[in-house]
């Protein structure tokens, strides 16, 4: 879901991948994959793309906590902190 999230506001901005991946930092191989679901983004790298974005990150961890049921709120608090 994240995924398809990061595409989304992406092409809202108009922005490609390539310049998502210069806004923020990441490599553009990375940014793709992330929008493919191949691999999933780290809250460093979360909040990169959502400041790159004009986004706040509590955007995607809302869906992130929405969409886990093996870990539990506390768990993702720790992470970010």
């Amino acid at each position: 879901m994240v995924d398809k999230k990061i595409r989304a506001y992406r092409e809202f901005r108009g922005y490609n991948q390539i310049q998502l991946a210069e806004l923020s930092g990441i490599n553009v191989g990375t940014i793709r994959k992330y929008e493919l679901g191949i691999r999933n983004p780290k809250p460093d790298q979360l909040e990169k793309i959502a400041t790159a974005l004009g986004l706040n990150v509590s955007v995607f961890w809302i869906l992130i906590l929405k969409q886990s049921e093996m870990y539990s709120p506390c768990y993702f608090l720790l992470m970010i902190q």
